[in-house]
């Protein structure tokens, strides 16, 4: 009251001549803070006062954490430490619409990228101490686009079997084709030969590895069967006969499962039997 002047020491290094200034206070610390106000004011006959007043600030909670990996192809699982100090309470807030509250020093999620660009989350870790006070961190995680391997052709055939291969994958940029584990092609939709020449039905695994620009990989087996060959074979006996003996005896050798036969005699006849035995040869002159 009467005063004409005002010096104002606020304790935080900062100062005021108004008459009702205002000042920011800040603890840094993890423990309560004073700060002590002094007002000194001047009337017009230059007679002074001074009054002073202390201010408690509580500390805010500093809030920290670290991402040990921050991009990766999908599925991605992002490792978070956490490294804040003075909270009680925490809220992890992971930018999918993914929350959680855990206060463990190490908390995981999982991100998923469905689009065919690389997607960028903000995580946020928002502290509260035993006082309200709060405070909060936000850093990012970029999830890549992912990379879908995927081919059709036909995976039954007889030997020789020409594989036609039509390349479905998405998100990729470069192909490498195996098989059965050894390196094939690089072409988009190779074509290649796979023979068997076993009287048992052969199995081959193809696989494609699909690699985009960024790295991520993804790969596809599947196993084409090409099937036996049939092997036709047969005696005669005898081989020679003399007029007017006409009667040979056919005895079949030939090896296949599943086999279907077709008998041509040279004279017309023929025949689907699996083993015709014996037949009557006609001389006619």
């Amino acid at each position: 009251i009467g005063a004409m002047s005002y010096i104002w020491q606020f304790g935080n290094g900062l100062s005021s001549n108004g008459a009702n200034p205002s000042t920011t206070f800040v603890n840094d610390s993890l423990v309560d803070q004073n700060f002590d106000i002094t007002l000194i004011v001047e009337n017009q006959y230059g007679c002074t006062d001074t009054a002073q007043q202390s201010v408690l600030v509580h500390p805010a909670p500093h809030m920290e954490f670290e991402v040990t990996q921050i991009a990766n192809c999908v599925p991605f699982e992002v490792d978070f430490e956490n490294l804040s100090e003075g909270a009680e309470s925490y809220q992890w807030t992971f930018g999918d619409g993914a929350t959680s509250n855990s206060g463990d020093d190490e908390v995981s999620h999982v991100y998923e990228n469905i689009t065919a660009q690389s997607l960028t989350f903000p995580v946020t870790l928002s502290g509260v101490n035993s006082f309200g006070c709060s405070d909060s961190v936000t850093n990012t995680v970029d999830i890549l686009p992912p990379v879908i391997a995927l081919f059709y052709g036909d995976s039954v055939d007889c030997s020789p079997m020409e594989a036609v291969i039509t390349n479905a994958s998405t998100g990729a940029a470069t192909y490498n084709w195996y098989l059965n584990d050894e390196w094939l092609s690089d072409q988009n939709n190779p074509t290649f030969e796979l023979v068997n020449n076993t009287p048992e039905d052969l199995d081959y695994n193809v696989k494609l590895v699909a690699q985009s620009f960024l790295g991520c990989t993804d790969s596809l087996s599947k196993t084409f069967t090409v099937l036996a060959s049939p092997q036709a074979e047969f005696d005669v006996a005898p081989e020679f006969q003399t007029f007017p003996d006409a009667t040979v005896d056919i005895t079949n050798n030939s090896a296949g499962d599943n086999v279907n036969y077709l008998w041509e005699f040279g004279d017309g006849v023929t025949s689907q039997e699996e083993d015709d035995g014996t037949m009557d040869v006609l001389l006619s002159l």
